[in-house]
């Protein structure tokens, strides 16, 4: 019995660490892109104001519209937070080598803030989202200290702005591993009870910066000179020795381009291997060959890259063919 060809046109959504079990993480590639992206919404939330929504327009009680944490100095008992869907879309399916959340303090109550100021990874906001329906805190990413900044003078600095960053390398791979377009975050500070913690940031100037590595699906997969098919219509090459060739896309990484290969054994195709080659540029054909086939046999293989980390990119369709 041969294979059907409505039942190989599954790997549109593959990875290949579906087709291979998965590879090793770790390091830097030859080359990767850096991007920034901008949030898409954002929101304060008061605790004195628990039923008050103040998305994509500041807190009402700062003339700025800032971006607010902690405990407001004038009444003592109001606590703020701020939150941000940040956007992530540019990188579905990309190794995150580092990303950053980065945002402008422009205001502190205290001369000498002991309070953190905290990042934390959040479920998505909505304009509904209050101090009473704020989405959970899920996980905190990390806490920075980055002094004073006072418009008032006071503090000897007048007009001190401080550029405020946080580590969410793990947080955005999550995301994009689940091919998400949003990641949400949240900011508040460490003690919610001092007013040491009462801080304003720039809404405007929130921002992710990532190095990050893409590789696409690649293309114009061939074998011996034949194009991609499956099922009666895959070609028969007649011979023991196959040549496997594909267009990479890697956005402009120098990459490995891989061929997985599998045999029909008459209920299911049974991996035989791996084989490619290295340095293959953007946007350039790569070819691998094996040997050993036997003759009938049917074969079908999957192309896609890899870095110098071992970080696997998208994978073609699966092409078929007779020995």
């Amino acid at each position: 019995m041969r294979p059907f060809s409505g039942l190989l046109r599954r790997a549109v959504a593959l990875t290949a660490a579906t087709v291979l079990g998965g590879l090793a993480l770790g390091g830097s590639p030859a080359s990767a892109a850096v991007q920034e992206s901008g949030k898409t919404n954002w929101t304060v939330v008061s605790s004195l104001y628990a039923s008050t929504s103040y998305y994509n327009q500041g807190y009402a009680g700062d003339p700025a519209k800032s971006a607010v944490t902690g405990r407001i100095t004038t009444n003592g008992t109001e606590i703020t937070r701020s939150l941000f869907t940040m956007d992530a879309a540019p990188y579905a399916g990309s190794r995150i080598i580092n990303a950053r959340f980065v945002i402008t303090q422009t205001y502190t109550w205290s001369c000498s803030p002991t309070v953190p100021v905290e990042l934390w990874n959040t479920g998505l906001i909505n304009p509904g989202t209050t101090w009473g329906t704020q989405p959970l805190w899920n996980a905190k990413l990390g806490s920075q200290s980055p002094g004073s900044s006072n418009t008032s003078g006071m503090c000897g600095s007048p007009g001190m702005s401080r550029i405020v960053q946080f580590d969410v390398t793990g947080a955005l791979q999550q995301t994009a591993n689940a091919g998400q377009a949003s990641i949400a975050l949240g900011m508040k500070a460490a003690d919610e009870g001092s007013l040491a913690g009462w801080r304003r940031f720039d809404p405007s100037t929130a921002k992710l910066v990532v190095e990050y590595s893409r590789l696409e699906a690649p293309i114009q997969i061939s074998v011996n000179g034949e194009g991609c098919a499956s099922g009666p219509a895959r070609p028969v090459i007649a011979d023991t020795t196959a040549t496997f060739m594909a267009l990479t896309r890697t956005g402009g990484t120098t990459a490995r381009l891989n061929f997985s290969y599998e045999k029909w054994n008459g209920s299911a195709f049974v991996s035989q291997g791996v084989t490619g080659v290295d340095g293959v540029a953007h946007n350039t054909f790569g070819q691998a060959g094996i040997g050993g086939l036997e003759p009938g046999g049917i074969y079908r293989f999957f192309a896609f890259s890899s870095d110098s980390t071992g970080f696997s990119g998208l994978v073609s369709l699966p092409c078929e063919f007779e020995a």
